[in-house]
């Protein structure tokens, strides 16, 4: 089982790498910025996982939090909370879902919002079966005065920089990574979102690795380009599905590119993370990787 020590030596490990990283607009679908709106795209209560949310108040007054949790169907719940000054507040989900909802909400996202750019937030996924957690930072929007969102729009477009697809590696078991997508209402943080909110289009590029013709057989590689769609609510898929399965463990990137509109025609944007995990003989490992905003899609469509 996933001690809570362990959870708190991976939770201290996100808090240094935030303190020495650099802000960027929320545009870029970057979370190092203090903001008043906070997109978690995804947690994890199915039996033997948990999520917490580390929720911070960096301003000198008080602030009312607003969370709306949304399941894989569509389903939403909402809850508030309260933190003082210079407050810093952990939530296990599985405590915030009230009634026979529980029964329901048991992967999806978490859209944050308070009065004023001071939120910054971290979540923690933990699988205690099979021993082990990740962590990742919630990307933030700041609040706009002018244009047509009243918070800074979530790129249509998004990068995963890198994957490995399924297989043995180093002795252990590299099971199939999940890209996990996320789109919340552009206008209405917590509103009810369409059917399919995420109608995507990606873009996959795979390093093959090729053995050169010559007498010191130096190995050179070839990119590989395909093209895959996918469409839902809330996308949890494995690599494998959207890239393919290989002989052996194959090192790519992706893009991927939202196009749904509201009914007045502004974009739906997205916010994703990428988990991958090696399973060991003794012991496992886990690591998250947010998904970038692609500079080049158009958020102001």
């Amino acid at each position: 089982m996933m001690r809570r020590g362990a959870i708190i030596v991976i939770l201290l490990g996100a808090i240094i790498a935030f303190a020495f990283s650099r802000a960027v607009d929320a545009a870029t679908n970057a979370e190092l910025v203090p903001g008043s709106r906070i997109v978690f795209p995804y947690y994890d209560l199915r039996p033997g996982f948990a999520t917490f949310l580390f929720l911070t108040n960096i301003s000198s007054a008080p602030v009312s939090v607003a969370l709306e949790l949304y399941d894989t169907s569509g389903a939403r719940q909402g809850t508030n909370i309260d933190l003082s000054a210079r407050d810093i507040d952990s939530l296990d989900l599985s405590e915030m879902i009230s009634g026979n909802a529980s029964d329901g909400f048991l992967q999806g996202f978490v859209d944050v919002t308070t009065s004023a750019d001071v939120l910054i937030g971290t979540a923690v996924v933990v699988n205690m079966d099979d021993d082990w957690a990740i962590t990742y930072n919630g990307a933030s929007a700041r609040r706009q005065t002018a244009g047509t969102t009243p918070f800074e729009p979530y790129p249509t477009g998004l990068l995963l920089p890198a994957f490995l697809t399924p297989g043995q590696l180093g002795g252990g078991t590299l099971a199939d990574g999940l890209l996990i997508v996320a789109a919340p209402h552009p206008t209405r943080p917590g509103g009810k979102l369409p059917d399919k909110p995420i109608r995507a289009s990606a873009e996959i590029f795979l390093r093959q690795e090729l053995t050169a013709v010559s007498s010191d057989q130096q190995s050179t590689h070839e990119i590989i380009q395909s093209s895959s769609r996918f469409s839902g609510r809330h996308i949890i898929l494995p690599i494998g599905t959207v890239v393919g399965t290989f002989p052996s463990p194959t090192l790519g990137w992706l893009s991927l590119r939202n196009h749904v509109v509201d009914k007045n025609g502004i974009p739906f944007g997205l916010v994703g993370l990428y988990i991958q995990t090696l399973i060991g003989p003794s012991s496992a490992s886990g690591m998250a990787i947010r998904l970038s905003g692609d500079p080049s899609a158009d958020t102001t469509q």
